[in-house]
């Protein structure tokens, strides 16, 4: 892997992890905007692992999201939540910066109990 794109890739990392972080335990100043106009809260972690080939890495991305923050519909039996993670890789700063990578994941999650439909302590990964 060249040294470049290794640090293109952390660099990513470090300025979007303030923005994509939404931990209880730490209060950003827009916190209270974002509410307001129902921006979902959640947490993103991204792990990189060196590669036997040089020009190549491995990415591992988790993305956190509080059952409060999904909204869960009545399914018989339980309740169901569905949501879509689209993550983009950018060589560069710029968010215009060309494309590495695109992926998009689907999740759903489902409960039996109504509590947890509004539970913060509750995640899905």
């Amino acid at each position: 892997m060249k040294p470049h794109f290794l640090h293109i890739l952390l660099l990513f990392a470090l300025l979007l992890q303030p923005f994509l972080t939404a931990d209880a335990q730490r209060s950003y100043p827009n916190q209270m905007m974002e509410e307001e106009i129902g921006l979902p809260r959640f947490h993103l972690d991204a792990i990189t692992f060196l590669s036997d080939d040089p020009t190549k890495t491995r990415v591992v991305v988790y993305v956190q999201i509080m059952y409060d923050n999904l909204q869960f519909v009545n399914a018989m039996p339980g309740y169901k939540a569905s949501y879509e993670v689209d993550f983009n890789l950018l060589a560069g700063e710029d968010e215009n910066a060309p494309r590495m990578a695109n992926r998009l994941w689907r999740s759903s999650v489902t409960t039996f109990d109504y509590e947890e439909t509004n539970s913060r302590v509750r995640f899905d990964v």
